[in-house]
């Protein structure tokens, strides 16, 4: 109800522009917030031209991120969302809303990028990252089976292949050795199987 005195006036200045003859469209200044109303030449149509603070296709949404340049601290970007909304990208150790809060633990590790038990190695002040990978994969993140056995990838005179079943290197162990890697002599394995060591 609050509205209906603007929308009176707005007929009223409408309906008196048309009886006049004048049909310039941007002389009831559709644009809010400042904006400059452009009537286009071929059509009794307009386009606003917004201020930086504004956007929308009648200037209608505040840019909070350019009317309030330190909303996102500590370097953060401010990303811009509808109706004022937005959200700030922090920097690696930065967390919270407006990227206020200090955290020593984050670090470009934290999303754990390197997979198969691959280990993350930040460097360039916590800007990079590599990933050290186990033998079995290659990559940058460690998501490529290596399809060629590394030396001595196997013990023990195992014999190294690539087992396309299981995506995987694998070990055919000689009879007298067991284990992944052929690295536990089978006798071995069997005398603690009774657990005799105590303490």
């Amino acid at each position: 109800m609050q509205y209906k005195p603007l929308f009176l006036v707005f007929a009223v200045f409408w309906t008196i522009s048309i009886v006049s003859g004048q049909t310039n469209i941007c002389s009831i200044n559709p644009c809010l917030n400042g904006g400059a109303c452009i009537v286009s030449q071929f059509s009794n149509t307009y386009t606003c031209s917004c201020t930086q603070y504004y956007y929308g296709t009648r200037c209608e949404h505040m840019n909070r991120c350019s009317y309030q340049s330190a909303l996102c601290r500590n370097g953060a970007t401010c990303i811009p969302g509808l109706d004022g909304a937005f959200s700030c990208r922090c920097p690696i150790s930065y967390t919270g809303v407006y990227c206020e809060t200090f955290s020593q633990t984050s670090t470009i590790c934290s999303s754990i990028p390197c997979r198969n038990s691959g280990t993350c190695v930040a460097y360039n002040n916590n800007a990079n990252y590599y990933c050290q990978c186990p033998q079995e994969y290659s990559g940058s993140t460690c998501t490529t089976p290596v399809t060629i056995c590394p030396v001595d990838y196997c013990k023990n005179n195992g014999q190294c292949t690539f087992d396309y079943t299981l995506n995987r290197l694998r070990c055919a162990c000689p009879g007298t050795f067991g284990g992944q890697y052929c690295e536990i002599p089978i006798g071995q394995s069997n005398a603690c199987a009774s657990f005799p060591c105590h303490n």
